[in-house]
């Protein structure tokens, strides 16, 4: 059984710090927006090992993808307004190399796009958070994924059972 309270603590922690509404219009609380949250830096920190990717940049990624969001179902901009989030943080919250903040925001601007081309950290931030469809009932399907390791039947299958488990 997955148990990820302690990491759930401190993303909870993050979340009050960094989301300018947590996503309460949505009829979601701090401890929901925290769960899905952390669900996506765990999927994340998952991939990233086994894809070689930059982690700092997965941990910012998993922070900041949905701080922007003005609804839970389609918000096609939420990406775009997240980029621009994450620009004024830079430097305040965290530090990135100009290099690295290219690759935060074109995963920021573009993660609901289902594109699957592009850098491959790139390419785990974007399966780290497809691979949390299930809080919103939506089982992620192989070929809208980008990485070999998200792909794979064992990681997708755990992927999903922790998104629809609310255990944080």
């Amino acid at each position: 059984m997955w148990d990820g309270n302690i990491y759930c603590l401190k993303t909870k922690a993050v979340a009050d710090l960094i989301l300018p509404k947590p996503l309460a219009q949505f009829g979601r609380d701090k401890a929901d927006v925290a769960h899905y949250l952390y669900l996506v830096q765990y999927n994340g920190r998952l991939l990233a090992g086994a894809e070689n990717a930059n982690l700092c940049i997965v941990e910012q990624f998993s922070l900041l993808h949905h701080t922007q969001r003005r609804n839970e179902r389609r918000d096609p901009s939420d990406g775009h307004r997240a980029a621009r989030y994450a620009k004024s943080l830079r430097g305040v919250w965290f530090d990135l190399s100009d290099k690295e903040m290219e690759l935060l925001t074109e995963a920021l601007k573009y993660h609901s796009d289902g594109y699957t081309e592009a850098d491959i950290t790139v390419q785990v931030c974007w399966d780290a958070d497809r691979l949390d469809l299930g809080r919103v009932g939506i089982k992620p399907a192989p070929h809208r994924l980008c990485t070999a390791s998200a792909k794979s039947v064992d990681v997708l299958e755990a992927a999903y059972e922790r998104s629809v488990e609310n255990d944080c």
